[in-house]
C-alpha cells in the first residue's frame, strides 16, 4: 500500500492552494520585492502552492526564504524554511539523509518559539523519512512523539491525518488489524471535518485492505467513495489509485469487462500524473483479466508491459541507492581530509608560541591526528562494505533470474498460442507468473523460509523441464529433522548453481540429465548440495570459452560468494562457505549456512 498511495502520509498544510489561488500569490510576490518576513511568507506560501504541480521549483523558493529569514534574523521564517527545505529534499530531490537534517534544524530553531502545532507536524514528517526507508520501529517512535503533542492541542484534522499514517505504518508492519482500527478512527474524523485529502485517500486505504482479504463489495463501496472525493479536490493521482482498485474488485467479482474498462481508465490516468507504479499494477491488473477471460496474447503483451515496468523501478531505485551511499562517502572523506589539515596547521602554529610546550603540544597533536586517522579508516571500511551490500544486492536481483531465461519463457509461451496450445501456454504462463511474483517479492527480503526457497527452485526446474521437453528430471531430498516452515535463508542463493547445472552440465549431454537437490543439517549448521551427472566443469569450460556462457557462470558464482562474504562479516564469523568440485561424471556444489530460525 505503501508504494500506491506515496504522497498521502506527508503533514504539511497545502489544503486550499488551486491554479488561481498560486496565480494570485504570484502576483503578490511580484507587488512586494522587499525582503522582509512578509516577502518570507508569501514565498513559502507560493512554494507549498507547486506541491501538486511544480515540485521541481520548490527548493528555489526554500532557499530564497531561509535566505531571507536569516538575514533579517526572523526565528519564525527560519524555523518555517528549515521545514519547507526538508519537505524539498524528501519530495523533490529525494535526498532522506539531507531532509532529517534539516527536519531536526526546524526542531531546533523552534524550541524557543514554543509552537506545539509545527512542532507534531515537523515529527510526523521525520517519522514519514523513517518509514519510507522501511525503518518502521524509528517512524513509530516519532509518530508517537508527534502524537503525545498533538494530544495537547485542539486539532481535529490533524489528529485523523497522524491516524491515517499509523494505519500504513501499521499495515506494512504486518498487522492489519491494528491497521483497520486506525484508518476508521482517521475516517471519522477526516468525514467529520470535510479534510477531503485524507478522506479519499484513508477510504482507498480500507478498501484496499478488504480488497487483500477478498471481501470485493465492502472494498467497492469504500473506493467508489474515495473517487467521488477525489474528483471533488481533482485529486488525480489518488483517483489513479481508486481506479486500479477498482479493476482489481471487479476482476475479483468475474466482472471482467467492468474490471478492463476500470484498468485502462486508471493507466490512463497514471500514464497523465507521470506515476510509473499505478502503471505497472495496471498493466498488471489488465493481464490477469486477459488471462482469467481466455485472452492469452493480451496477457502475454500486458505481463511484458508489467515486467518492464517493474525492471525499471527495481533497477532505478537501485542505482539512487548506491549513488546517494557513493556520494556521502566521498562528502566524509573531504570533510575528514579538510579538517585533518586544519587540525595540522593550527598544531604547527601552537607548537611556534613558546619552546617548554612544544613536546606536550607535539604528543597531543600526534595522538588526535592517529585518532582521526583510525576513526577515517573505520569509516571508510563501512562505507565500502555498505556499498558492497548495495551492490552485491543489486547484482543478486540480476542474477536471480537470468534475462535470457525471462525471453525464453515469454518466447515459448508465445510459441504455445501460436501453435494454438491454450491449455499448455496457460499452464505455463500460471507457473511464470507465479515464479516472477516469487521472485520479485523474495528479492526484498533479506531472509526467507526455506520452504519458500524450496518452491521457487521447484518452479524454476518445472518451467526449464517443460521448456527443454523433459531433458532431465529433478528431485529434492529434504533430511527429516529439518521443518521448513521454520529455517531462513538468503533468497534464491541455490537458483544460479542449479542455472549453470542445467545450462553448462547437461546442455551438451547427450542422454537424459538429473538434478539431485538436498537440505540436511550438521550440526549448527544448514548444508545445501546441489549435484547434476552432466558433462563436467571442465569440458564445460571448453565448450563455451568462446561464447559468453563461462561469464555468465562466472557472474553467478562471484555474487553468491559476495553474498556469503557478507553473511560471516554481519555474523562476525567465518562459518558460511561455498565449495564446487568435480565428479566423475558431473559437479557437485555444496553450501553451508548458519542455521537460522524463524522463532
Amino acid at each position: 500500500m505503501k508504494k500506491w498511495i506515496f504522497f498521502a502520509g506527508l503533514i504539511f498544510s497545502f489544503k486550499g492552494y488551486t491554479q488561481s489561488g498560486n496565480a494570485s500569490l504570484q502576483s503578490l510576490l511580484s507587488q512586494h520585492p522587499s525582503e522582509d518576513s512578509t516577502r518570507v511568507t508569501l514565498l513559502l506560501k507560493y512554494g507549498k502552492s507547486l506541491f501538486f504541480s511544480r515540485q521541481d521549483s520548490m527548493m528555489y523558493y526554500a532557499d530564497e526564504a531561509l535566505r531571507i529569514a536569516q538575514e533579517i534574523h526572523w526565528p519564525v521564517g527560519i524555523a518555517d524554511a528549515y521545514q519547507f527545505k526538508g519537505v524539498s529534499y524528501s519530495y523533490v530531490n529525494s535526498d532522506p539523509a539531507n531532509a532529517i537534517d534539516y527536519y531536526h534544524k526546524a526542531l531546533e530553531a523552534n524550541i524557543p518559539l514554543h509552537r506545539p502545532e509545527f512542532e507534531w507536524q515537523t515529527l510526523a514528517n521525520i517519522a514519514l523519512l523513517h518509514y519510507d526507508q522501511q525503518e518502521y520501529q524509528e517512524a513509530l517512535q516519532y509518530y508517537q512523539k508527534a502524537e503525545a503533542v498533538l494530544s495537547h492541542l485542539e486539532n481535529k484534522r490533524g489528529e485523523g491525518q497522524l491516524l491515517m499514517n499509523l494505519g500504513q505504518l501499521y499495515y506494512d508492519m504486518g498487522k492489519p488489524d491494528e491497521a483497520m482500527e486506525q484508518f476508521k478512527k482517521s475516517l471519522s474524523i477526516s468525514e467529520a471535518n470535510k479534510d477531503s485529502m485524507v478522506w479519499a485517500n484513508v477510504l482507498n486505504s480500507i478498501g484496499y485492505i478488504y480488497l487483500e482479504q477478498k471481501d470485493y463489495h465492502k472494498a467497492i463501496q469504500y473506493v467508489n467513495k474515495g473517487v467521488e472525493i477525489a474528483d471533488l479536490t481533482q485529486n488525480r493521482i489518488t483517483k489513479a489509485a481508486s481506479l486500479v482498485y477498482l479493476s482489481m474488485a471487479q476482476s475479483g467479482l468475474k466482472s471482467y469487462a467492468n474490471a478492463e474498462t476500470l484498468a485502462r481508465e486508471g493507466l490512463q490516468l497514471s500514464k497523465e500524473v507521470g506515476n510509473v507504479q499505478f502503471q505497472r499494477q495496471a498493466w498488471f491488473a489488465l493481464q490477469k483479466i486477459y488471462e482469467e477471460t481466455g485472452k492469452y496474447r493480451q496477457s502475454l503483451d500486458a505481463y511484458k508491459e508489467y515486467i518492464k515496468l517493474n525492471d525499471s523501478l527495481i533497477s532505478s531505485g537501485k542505482k539512487k541507492e548506491i549513488m546517494q551511499k557513493e556520494m556521502q562517502y566521498e562528502f566524509d572523506k573531504k570533510r575528514a581530509l579538510a579538517k585533518a589539515a586544519l587540525d595540522r596547521q593550527t598544531t604547527i602554529k601552537k607548537s611556534l608560541i613558546a619552546g617548554s610546550i612544544l613536546l606536550i603540544t607535539g604528543f597531543i597533536a600526534f595522538m588526535l591526528l592517529y585518532k582521526k586517522k583510525r576513526d577515517a579508516e573505520d569509516r571508510k571500511k563501512a562505507a565500502e562494505f555498505q556499498t558492497l551490500v548495495a551492490e552485491t544486492e543489486m547484482k543478486a536481483l540480476r542474477a536471480q533470474m537470468n534475462p535470457h531465461f525471462i525471453f525464453n519463457c515469454l518466447n515459448a509461451i508465445s510459441d504455445y498460442i501460436l501453435k494454438n496450445q491454450p491449455k499448455i501456454a496457460d499452464e505455463y504462463l500460471g507457473k511464470f507468473a507465479t515464479l516472477m511474483r516469487t521472485v520479485l517479492e523474495n528479492s526484498e527480503k533479506k531472509e526467507i523460509l526455506l520452504a519458500d526457497e524450496i518452491k521457487a527452485l521447484t518452479l524454476y526446474m518445472d518451467l526449464e523441464t517443460l521448456r527443454l521437453q523433459n531433458r532431465f528430471t529433478y528431485e529434492i531430498k529434504i533430511a527429516d529433522d529439518i521443518d521448513t516452515t521454520n529455517i531462513l535463508i538468503p533468497p534464491l542463493l541455490l537458483q544460479p548453481f542449479v542455472e549453470n547445472s542445467i545450462l553448462h552440465g547437461l546442455s551438451g549431454k547427450k542422454d537424459s540429465g538429473k538434478i539431485i537437490i538436498s537440505f540436511q543439517k550438521q550440526g549448527e549448521m544448514l548444508i545445501g548440495q546441489i549435484e547434476d551427472n552432466g558433462i563436467g566443469i571442465q569440458k564445460s569450460a571448453e565448450l563455451t570459452s568462446k561464447d559468453n556462457g563461462s561469464a555468465r557462470k562466472s557472474f553467478g558464482i562471484k555474487i553468491t560468494q559476495s553474498r556469503i562474504r557478507i553473511l560471516n562479516e554481519e555474523k562476525h564469523s567465518s562459518l558460511a562457505s561455498l565449495n564446487i568440485r568435480r565428479k566423475e561424471e558431473g559437479t557437485h556444489v555444496e553450501i553451508k549456512l548458519p542455521l537460522a530460525y524463524n522463532f
